[in-house]
């Protein structure tokens, strides 16, 4: 689970040291989306 929270640039990871190290990637991916502007 991660979701960005109210404060900019604060993003919040939850789980196992094994799922963080997996999602991770897509966290990445997620947030370089949103600093591009192709998600709001």
């Amino acid at each position: 689970m991660f979701k960005p929270t109210p404060q900019p640039g604060l993003w919040f990871i939850a789980g196992s040291l094994a799922q963080c190290r997996i999602y991770s990637r897509y966290l990445a991916l997620q947030i370089k989306a949103r600093e591009e502007g192709l998600v709001a």
